[in-house]
């Protein structure tokens, strides 16, 4: 079923614009994500794209975390119409991505799902809340790591990329949360796939 996440900026700034096109650009590069309409910037510095399925959050939320500085809302439901852009496309989950952005600049860590009508919604919300947490305290060596480390490094092979001592990648990964990272994305796609409606 269709998801739509609706993206706003945290602190309007002159520069938003570029850094909304920048967001935008990160996103629709994303490789293996079922888009049913990419990202585009829709009004001043909000982004809003359409993903295929619940799932497909995920690597959204990932990038996102990694540029902070955002308000994320989920919206989980029908579609009336798909249009050429998400601008042009209307429904109850472009409804519910409204309610959830507005939703989550009212909580610390700036995400939320909403879903009436669909079962594990707020346990999805709840996993996002807590994995999302941990990603936004996540240094910039951190997300160097951990990249190298999810595209299937050994930690000797990152040591020898970096030049440093595979001790010191344990404690990057260790300070990254990359195990805690792993067992969130594991609950919210298990999560996520068991969304569908009451």
């Amino acid at each position: 079923m269709p998801v739509v996440v609706t993206i706003d900026e945290r602190k309007s700034r002159r520069a938003a614009r570029s850094r909304a096109d920048d967001l935008t650009r990160r996103l629709n590069e994303q490789p293996d994500l079922a888009m049913l309409l990419p990202f585009e910037v829709t009004v001043g510095d909000e982004l809003q794209g359409v993903l295929g399925y619940p799932i497909d959050v995920v690597p959204v939320l990932r990038v996102i975390a990694r540029h902070a500085g955002w308000w994320v809302g989920i919206g989980i439901g029908q579609i009336e119409l798909l249009g050429e852009s998400a601008r042009m496309s209307t429904g109850i989950a472009f409804v519910q991505a409204r309610r959830a952005v507005e939703r989550a600049k009212k909580t610390p860590w700036g995400v939320a799902v909403e879903g009436t009508g669909w079962k594990r919604v707020d346990d999805l919300d709840r996993a996002i809340a807590l994995w999302i947490t941990l990603l936004e305290m996540r240094s910039k060596l951190g997300w160097e790591t951990v990249d190298m480390r999810l595209r299937g490094l050994t930690e000797a092979e990152i040591a020898s990329q970096l030049g440093i001592t595979q001790q010191a990648v344990n404690q990057r990964l260790r300070a990254a949360f990359f195990a805690q990272d792993e067992e969130g994305t594991q609950l919210i796609e298990s999560i996520a796939r068991e969304v569908w409606p009451l």
